[in-house]
């Protein structure tokens, strides 16, 4: 299995706590349902499970092809593109961004594409849901923080978050990628996620200056693994 799937999985494939609320605006609002930030198919996996025709958005080729081998004969459609300038040639009544996808985009004019994006594709009474993180904690190399393995073709993988520092306007996550081969040597890799600082009021403001309209907001709590999220809703 392609070492990115399998890192992907590992970062992103365990999360479950969102899963049921994108269930229940699916089912409230109907389908296709766009995901962007896809990915191997956390999301869309779920909403295919429950019936639900989806198209899936991520600028990694390699996973969305993971997806749709996952997928099988289920109603899926992939296209590979960023999230600020899809083109789907189409009007949906649902756009998800899960796991705080939008927060990495880098800042606000990127915001400001990719809401022109959702108001052109969102079909009259339309919803896009978009997942924050407002607070994330920041911690240090030296304190604990569980790290995540899987085991493929005799390959021991690891990813370890070893760190989150506030920067400016936003928060860096440092981690590691580990790859154990069965000779016992290995390969590391670290890497940096920038996360935006951002309000549920200011991405609440960006839409409604984009012509969309602000609804109430939704929660997921959190778990002992991952911080809660606030889920901005803005309608078409």
């Amino acid at each position: 299995m392609n070492e990115d799937v399998v890192f992907h999985d590992l970062e992103c494939g365990i999360y479950d706590a969102d899963l049921e609320l994108w269930r229940e605006l699916a089912d409230a609002h109907g389908a296709p349902v766009v995901d962007l930030g896809a990915g191997t198919g956390r999301v869309s996996l779920d909403l295919l499970d429950a019936g639900f025709e989806v198209i899936a958005v991520d600028l990694d080729s390699v996973l969305l092809n993971e997806l749709a081998r996952r997928a099988g004969s289920r109603p899926v459609r992939t296209v590979a593109a960023d999230a600020r300038s899809f083109e789907l040639d189409r009007q949906v009544p649902l756009i998800v961004v899960p796991m705080q996808t939008v927060q990495l985009l880098g800042g606000a004019d990127a915001r400001a594409e990719l809401l022109d994006t959702v108001r052109r594709h969102l079909a009259p009474g339309g919803v896009f849901a978009a997942a924050l993180a407002e607070d994330v904690e920041p911690y240090s190399a030296d304190e604990a923080v569980a790290f995540v393995t899987a085991e493929h073709a005799g390959r021991r993988y690891e990813s370890d978050p070893f760190a989150i520092e506030e920067v400016g306007d936003g928060w860096v996550l440092h981690h590691a990628r580990v790859v154990r081969e069965p000779d016992g040597t290995s390969r590391v890799v670290h890497r940096q996620t920038r996360l935006d600082r951002l309000s549920a009021e200011t991405l609440e403001a960006e839409g409604a200056a984009h012509g969309l309209e602000v609804l109430p907001r939704r929660m997921i709590p959190q778990t002992d693994d991952h911080v809660g999220s606030t889920v901005v809703m803005l309608g078409g």
